[in-house]
């Protein structure tokens, strides 16, 4: 009886074994294969400069690279281009990566049916301007990531940000509008052609709209100037600083402006100084600052800039160490120049991770980062605008 007992116990603890490997197991194996069937050359992403884009060099979608030859590779496949548009600091671009480019029936859908494009917000900011407005035309809400579904010329037929996993019958999912998409692409050839001209026809006259407007525009004068800070003087919050808004974000554009009225003595000087004092005070003291991190989040979700919205953004950092080192050096204050450091070491930091060398990028060392505010000959040129702006401040 013992014996018997103990071979029924034994067989139970092997059959737990065996269930609890194939459990943990499994998932692993079916990734494996997704990625032999998936990924038959190595990723392009691998040698890429950016940081954001080589941490989704092993997904199981094929990625491509934003150049001429993905476009013609969709054109020669006669098949709609997927562009996929997020940055490092962004926290739904991770989630979707994790929910849907690492799925592996996703991913097999996307690699069958779309040619799929990464791009680095950071790294090409003109291009992220460029499908912004696209969304905008499509009466959709600027976000990130940004998933543009394009046609070989590059024209957006349909548009939309982070799309939650689910099944292709789940109303909302990515799966859904793959699905969609797809369909749209082979039964409305000629309704996709017509949309794609109406949605540039739409940024066509948006831009024509401006140009005109900008045109017909009187002069900056003095008077107007002080109309624009009076008006713009209303809409700020004088106790917690920044502008009335339920969200929070910085200003270093305005903030920079303000200073400069109250440096040349405007009539509104006194105002102006203390709200730009204000202003730096709560962000520097409340949790919109990384303390452990340094740097400034993106915004604070509350008027008291005391719940943070977990991204930075290296334009915002840059831009936010100019006001406290200017406003530091013109009160001598030191506080100033030392919460002006943290975010510029933040964004040396991803500068050095986002210029870091590479064989097949031929990228150049960290010593003559400098030249790409002033390209010269040899010298590639990065197009990083928020970098370039903190560059300045190493010269």
């Amino acid at each position: 009886m013992r014996q018997l007992d103990f071979a029924k116990k034994l067989l139970f603890f092997l059959a737990f074994v065996v269930g609890f490997a194939a459990t943990c197991l499994l998932p692993v194996a079916c990734r494996l294969v997704a990625r032999d069937q998936t990924l038959e050359t190595p990723s392009p992403l691998k040698d890429s400069p950016s940081l954001y884009l080589r941490s989704h060099e092993n997904d199981l979608v094929n990625w491509q690279l934003w150049q001429p030859a993905s476009f013609a590779l969709a054109k020669k496949e006669n098949k709609p281009v997927l562009l996929s548009i997020g940055f490092s600091a962004c926290h739904w671009c991770h989630v979707m990566q994790t929910e849907s480019f690492n799925d592996v029936e996703t991913a097999k859908y996307m690699n069958e049916s779309f040619v799929n494009i990464l791009l680095d917000r950071e790294e090409s900011p003109d291009v992220d301007a460029i499908y912004g407005r696209e969304l905008e035309a499509l009466s959709v809400r600027v976000g990130w990531p940004m998933t543009v579904f394009l046609r070989p010329d590059g024209s957006a037929f349909y548009a939309g940000t982070y799309f939650p996993p689910g099944g292709e019958k789940l109303t909302g999912s990515f799966r859904f509008v793959l699905a969609k998409v797809v369909k749209i692409w082979q039964q409305q050839a000629i309704e996709r052609r017509q949309f794609g001209r109406a949605t540039r026809a739409s940024i066509n006259n948006q831009a024509t709209l401006a140009i005109n407007q900008l045109r017909s525009s009187n002069p900056l004068t003095p008077a107007s100037l002080n109309f624009a800070v009076n008006r713009l003087i209303m809409h700020v919050d004088t106790k917690y600083g920044g502008l009335k808004q339920s969200r929070k974000y910085p200003i270093p554009a305005v903030l920079e402006l303000l200073r400069l009225r109250a440096d040349q003595k405007a009539l509104d000087a006194e105002v102006t100084k203390k709200f730009v004092a204000t202003t730096l005070d709560a962000m520097a003291l409340r949790q919109i600052h990384d303390q452990v991190g340094g740097g400034f989040f993106r915004f604070a979700t509350n008027v008291q800039w005391q719940h943070p919205h977990f991204e930075k953004m290296l334009s915002d950092n840059a831009l936010v160490a100019s006001n406290y080192l200017k406003v530091g050096a013109a009160q001598k204050i030191f506080s100033g120049w030392r919460l002006a450091l943290r975010p510029l070491i933040l964004c040396w930091q991803n500068l050095v991770g986002l210029m870091e060398p590479s064989p097949a990028a031929s990228m150049l060392t960290i010593k003559r980062v400098r030249a790409c505010t002033t390209p010269t000959a040899g010298t590639r040129h990065v197009r990083l605008c928020p970098a370039h702006v903190a560059m300045n401040f190493f010269h």
